[in-house]
């Protein structure tokens, strides 16, 4: 028996992190089902992941029921990966920290092993054409935006984007334009600005806006390169812009690039371009 209650599989779940495994026990006889792993595969924040139960006589009487205590969202059973000896789960992670995962005979209800997880701070690294600079993002104040950027991030929308515009001692801006300028299509529909609670100090990364308050939070991310208080939320009215991370290495990266000689971009009319291309060959999240 466990010691502590867990929800059945069709609720809500916790987090994973790491490639982690568990061992689990047998069953009620020689038909039953038996587990001798439980196996969690790189699970992200932001990100659908893998479950995997290995043993034998797992479809045997009415096969194995899986249960969790933690933040996962839309847990479904994995379409033809049912085996004697695999079954497969997926979630999507929506929370850091601990979890557990723990495997049950549905017939009978013996247990029959757990898994326990931790998911980390979600971290993403931006490399440049300047140097590599690393964030860490806060789901738990913003929830919301961090998983609208992490999904920009999976699809590599931000590969080989630019950073369009600096303003000394204020911001850099990244997030929609490649070379020249050209437009990318943000690939999902605009979400509402959170209140954070995060302040828009320097060496934080925010969400970029549309003029309008509601619903216009899409791709566009920049860095503070000074403390910015006219950018924090005040109230519905003055919504700001939402901080939801902050730079935890390559600063110096940041700062060499809020220094660069800026201009017009003649072609497109863009005020505070870098003179020299900025380009974020790639923005990845590490973990």
């Amino acid at each position: 028996m466990i010691a502590k209650p867990f929800a059945r599989w069709g609720l809500p779940v916790a987090l994973l992190a790491g490639v982690v495994a568990a061992c689990g026990g047998g069953g009620g006889g020689p038909e039953s089902p038996s587990v001798t792993n439980i196996v969690a595969a790189s699970p992200r924040y932001g990100t659908s992941n893998l479950i995997t139960v290995s043993g034998r006589n797992l479809r045997g009487r009415s096969g194995i029921d899986l249960e969790v205590k933690g933040d996962c969202v839309n847990p479904t059973r994995v379409a033809g990966s049912s085996s004697d000896d695999t079954q497969q789960f997926r979630c999507d992670v929506r929370g850091i920290g601990e979890m557990k995962f723990a495997v049950y005979d549905v017939e009978q209800r013996n247990y029959l092993g757990e898994l326990t997880i931790v998911v980390p701070t979600p971290q993403v690294e931006v490399t440049t054409s300047m140097g590599t600079f690393r964030v860490e993002l806060d789901p738990a104040a913003a929830p919301l935006t961090v998983q609208n950027f992490l999904a920009y991030v999976n699809t590599a929308y931000y590969n080989n984007n630019i950073v369009h515009r600096v303003i000394t001692n204020r911001y850099l801006e990244s997030g929609g334009y490649t070379r020249n300028y050209s437009r990318v299509t943000p690939a999902r529909s605009p979400i509402a600005i959170e209140n954070t609670g995060l302040k828009n100090v320097k060496g934080t990364i925010g969400a970029g806006r549309g003029t309008a308050v509601a619903d216009t939070i899409q791709e566009g991310w920049y860095v503070n390169l000074a403390d910015n208080p006219d950018l924090d939320y005040v109230d519905s009215a003055n919504a700001g812009y939402p901080v939801f991370g902050r730079v935890v290495s390559g600063m110096s990266v940041v700062e060499a690039i809020g220094a660069v000689e800026t201009g017009i971009h003649q072609q497109s009319g863009t005020f505070d371009a870098p003179v020299a291309e900025i380009l974020t060959s790639s923005v990845v999240q590490i973990r």
